[in-house]
């Protein structure tokens, strides 16, 4: 799939310069990039929903030292 995406000039001659020292292309890099940010993204994401749900009553919050029992700690 291909997608379009504007980049800071720094960022993008910092990408040419690895392409260039390792071989590779500059996509591969970009999607290794991505795929590593994509987790931390989606877990905090996660957080902030959890967090909101709190907020408006939908979800209870979990006392720590249940989830230290829980994980024997």
């Amino acid at each position: 799939m291909t997608t379009s995406l504007r980049m800071d000039p720094t960022i993008e001659s910092r990408y040419e310069n690895l392409a260039k020292t390792t071989g590779r292309t500059k996509s591969f890099y970009m999607n290794e990039a991505l795929a590593d940010s994509i987790d931390r993204l989606e877990w905090e994401f996660g957080i902030l929903q959890d967090l909101e749900e709190i907020r408006q009553g939908k979800q209870k919050p979990v006392p720590l030292k249940d989830v230290m029992a829980e994980y024997g700690l």
